[in-house]
C-alpha cells in the first residue's frame, strides 16, 4: 500500500502504479528502466515526502519521455519508407531511359527469367538467413561456443555443396528440370518448418540431420535456377541474364538477413556479446519465428518454380527424357 505522508502529488499516481510497473517493466533502455524504479519508490513508500515527489516527478517526465521517443522512432520509419519507394521509383525511371540499364526490363520480360530471378532472390534470403542466425540460435539459446556454433553449421553447408552436385547430374538426364528446383525449396521449407516446431526441445543429432536436409534440397536450386535463366533467352543476352539473377540474387540475401534481424531484435534476440560469449535466453520461440519466416520464403520459391514455364535445354536431344 502507499505510504500515509506521500504527498498529492504521489497520492494521483497510486491508483495506477501498479499498471505502469507492469507496463513499463517491458520497456527497453535507460527511460523505461528509470521509469519502473520511480514506481516502484512510490509503490514501497520509502524515503520522505521531498524523494517520493521527486519519484513522482520522474515517472512523469519518463512516461513522456518514452511517447516522444516511440513517437519520433516512428516517424524515423515512416520517413526511410517514404525515402525507399522515392528511391525506387527514381531506380525505375533510371533503369526505363539507360542506354544499358543495370537491370534490364527487356530481359525480365521473359517469365523464365523473371521467375527464375525472384525464386532465387527468396532462396538466397533464406540460405544467407540460416547461415547468420543459426549461430545465433546455437549460442544464445542451446549454449555453444563460438567454435561451436560454427561446427553446427557444418552440416547445412555440406549438405548444401553435395545438393549443387547433385543438381548438375540431374539437370543433364531430366526434361523438366525446374521440377528439381520446385522439389528442392519445397523440401527444404518443409524441413524448415520442422526445425521451428522442435527449436525448443531438438538434440544436436536432430539439429545436425535436420540442417543437412535442409542444405542438401535447397543445394539443389542454385544451379538448376542459373541453367534455366540462362537457357530462357538468347545467346546474346546471355550475359545480361546472369548478372540480373546475379544482382537479385545478392539483394534478396541482403534484404533476407534485414527482415530477420529485425524479426530477431523486436522478439529480443541478442545479436552480440562481450568477449565472444553471446547472451543466453531461454524462450524458444522467437527463433521459431525465424525459422518459420524462412521456410516462407522457401515455399513461396518452390510456388514460383511451379508457376514458371517449361523450356527444352539448348543441344539436348529430342529424345532424352527421365519421367
Amino acid at each position: 500500500a502507499v505510504g500515509p505522508h506521500i504527498g498529492d502529488e504521489a497520492d494521483g499516481l497510486a491508483a495506477d502504479v501498479d499498471a505502469l510497473v507492469e507496463a513499463l517493466g517491458e520497456l527497453h533502455g535507460a527511460v523505461g528502466r528509470k521509469a519502473e524504479l520511480a514506481a516502484r519508490f512510490l509503490l514501497q513508500g520509502g524515503g520522505g515526502e521531498g524523494r517520493k515527489g521527486v519519484a513522482a516527478r520522474r515517472l512523469r517526465f519518463d512516461m513522456r519521455h518514452t511517447e516522444v521517443a516511440g513517437l519520433q522512432s516512428a516517424a524515423e520509419i515512416l520517413g526511410l519508407g517514404a525515402a525507399s519507394v522515392a528511391l525506387w521509383i527514381a531506380f525505375g525511371i533510371r533503369l526505363t531511359r539507360a542506354a544499358e540499364p543495370l537491370v534490364s526490363f527487356e530481359v525480365l520480360s521473359s517469365r523464365i527469367v523473371l521467375a527464375g530471378c525472384f525464386a532465387m532472390f527468396l532462396v538466397s534470403g533464406a540460405n544467407i538467413g540460416l547461415a547468420v542466425y543459426l549461430p545465433v540460435y546455437a549460442q544464445a539459446y542451446l549454449g555453444f561456443s563460438p567454435a561451436q556454433s560454427g561446427y553446427a553449421l557444418l552440416g547445412f553447408l555440406l549438405g548444401s555443396v553435395l545438393g549443387a552436385a547433385v543438381s548438375g547430374q540431374l539437370t543433364m538426364r531430366i526434361v523438366h528440370v525446374k521440377r528439381v528446383a520446385m522439389i528442392g525449396s519445397f523440401v527444404s521449407g518443409l524441413a524448415m518448418i520442422v526445425t521451428g516446431l522442435l527449436v525448443g526441445q531438438t538434440s544436436i543429432v536432430v539439429l545436425e540431420t535436420l540442417l543437412a536436409a535442409i542444405g542438401l534440397s535447397m543445394g539443389l536450386t542454385f544451379p538448376v535456377t542459373t541453367v534455366s535463366v540462362q537457357n530462357g533467352v538468347d545467346q546474346m543476352h546471355l550475359g545480361v541474364a546472369t548478372g540480373v539473377m546475379t544482382f537479385l540474387r545478392s539483394l534478396g540475401s541482403a534484404l533476407g538477413v534485414a527482415v530477420l534481424g529485425t524479426i530477431a531484435l523486436s522478439y529480443g534476440i541478442p545479436l552480440g556479446g562481450k568477449g565472444g560469449q553471446m547472451a543466453r535466453i531461454t524462450d524458444a520461440h522467437p527463433f521459431s519465428i525465424l525459422y518459420f519466416t524462412m521456410a516462407a520464403m522457401l515455399l513461396v520459391a518452390s510456388a514460383i518454380y511451379f508457376a514458371m514455364p517449361h523450356k527444352p535445354l539448348r543441344g539436348r536431344a529430342a529424345t532424352v527424357s527421365a519421367e
